[in-house]
């Protein structure tokens, strides 16, 4: 009998210390949730910024290629003339 109580016992302490782990796994999470969540705005802020940037960049650039080129027409037109 007393082989059977220790079983039991043995049991019931597996299930407490199961118990415990997933209130503290739960508890965790309660508090890094709102960090990880956080994180992500930071992150997707910081991706629009890049694009927002690289988009002014290509428009920059099409106008710098765009002002080189009349600026080469203008000079080939005073050299033909």
């Amino acid at each position: 009998m007393e082989e059977v109580n220790h079983t039991i016992d043995t049991r019931r302490a597996a299930r407490e210390h199961e118990k415990a782990l997933a209130e503290t796994q739960r508890l965790t999470w309660g508090m890094l949730k709102p960090l990880v969540q956080y994180q992500g705005a930071m992150f997707r802020l910081f991706a629009d910024t890049l694009n927002v940037t690289a988009r002014h960049y290509e428009n920059n650039v099409d106008t710098l290629i765009s002002m080189t080129e009349q600026q080469r027409q203008k000079i080939e037109q005073t050299l033909a003339s």
